[in-house]
């Protein structure tokens, strides 16, 4: 296990964060694509103020026109606190609201060490994927296939992420001590080698095989030059 997480440590990871996160691929590229579309959801009314004189509970998003497309970490935050209306609100009543606490706590799920640089790509998309989403939902888009597998393979995507999140984790626990002896261990398991050139020896057997080929080659050249002037007189 501890050469796993050994190989892991020096090698996978990197190409880890050379590739980053496939999320965050779809997040900015789907905010590139929002500023240029027409008839986008209204931006937030205000970006997140992340500072610590912003109370936990302020909100800093908010939607109009979008009743109920709250992120799953604001819904569940809100679940004690607000109830459901019996009849439908009117389009034009309706808002959702991220707070500071739901906004943290999803920039952190996607993005680990989130930076305030992405915290503010993140407030700045955000709002296009709950009113985008919800207009989708609206057309019935959730419900095709062609959603269920983008589902199914997006899922994969991130429990990937995810394992290879916690494996980095557990290895950054193991001393550099234990690291170090491991591989005094081991060498060969660290062995690298490096082709440049590779010599096949010739046999006696491949020297009469060319030499025979040779004559073989020599011979057809013969008689096709022998059926040429013959040609040639006729």
């Amino acid at each position: 296990m501890l050469g796993i997480f050994n190989f892991l440590k020096h090698q996978s990871w990197r190409k880890y964060f050379m590739c980053k996160s496939w999320l965050m691929c779809v997040l900015f590229g789907t905010l590139a694509w929002g500023q240029a579309a027409p008839g986008a959801p209204p931006a937030p009314q205000a970006p997140p103020d992340t500072s610590d004189s912003v109370p936990a509970n302020a909100a800093v998003i908010t939607v109009t026109g979008v009743c109920s497309a709250q992120p799953k970490t604001a819904a569940k935050d809100t679940a004690s606190t607000t109830k459901t209306p019996a009849a439908k609100t009117p389009a034009a009543d309706c808002k959702t609201v991220i707070t500071k606490a739901q906004f943290e706590q999803l920039a952190k799920a996607l993005i680990p060490n989130v930076t305030p640089q992405a915290k503010k790509q993140l407030a700045g998309v955000l709002p296009r994927f709950i009113g985008m989403s919800s207009e989708a939902q609206k057309k019935g888009l959730d419900k095709t296939p062609q959603f269920e597998q983008t589902v199914k393979f997006a899922k994969m995507q991130i429990l990937t992420n995810q394992l290879q999140r916690h494996i980095q984790d557990e290895a950054a626990k193991i001393p550099p001590a234990d690291i170090e002896k491991y591989y005094k261990e081991h060498p060969e398991a660290f062995e690298q080698f490096n082709l440049d050139r590779l010599f096949v020896p010739r046999t006696k057997q491949s020297e009469a095989e060319d030499k025979e080929e040779a004559a073989n080659d020599e011979k057809l050249s013969e008689e096709a030059k022998k059926a040429k002037e013959a040609q040639e007189k006729a």
